[in-house]
């Protein structure tokens, strides 16, 4: 997460992109205290970052058109 975190910030602050999708995306937390296993993005945390790269058109995302999904 804090890659993509720092990717976009660069992003947004060299201006390829106007908002930064990561913005409201919270920091994963390492381990649950109660089981100590690793904790990744909730299902509706993930939608949200997907529909947010969504609004964004594959070359201004800066992927090749072959790659859209």
């Amino acid at each position: 997460m804090n890659i993509l975190r720092s990717y976009f910030t660069w992003a947004e602050r060299e201006k390829y992109i106007t908002v930064n999708p990561m913005t409201n995306i919270k920091d994963l937390k390492m381990a649950d205290e109660e089981n100590e296993k690793i904790m990744y993005l909730a299902e509706s945390e993930f939608e949200y970052l997907s529909e947010r790269m969504r609004e964004y058109s594959v070359k201004t995302r800066g992927i090749n058109a072959e790659e859209k999904y």
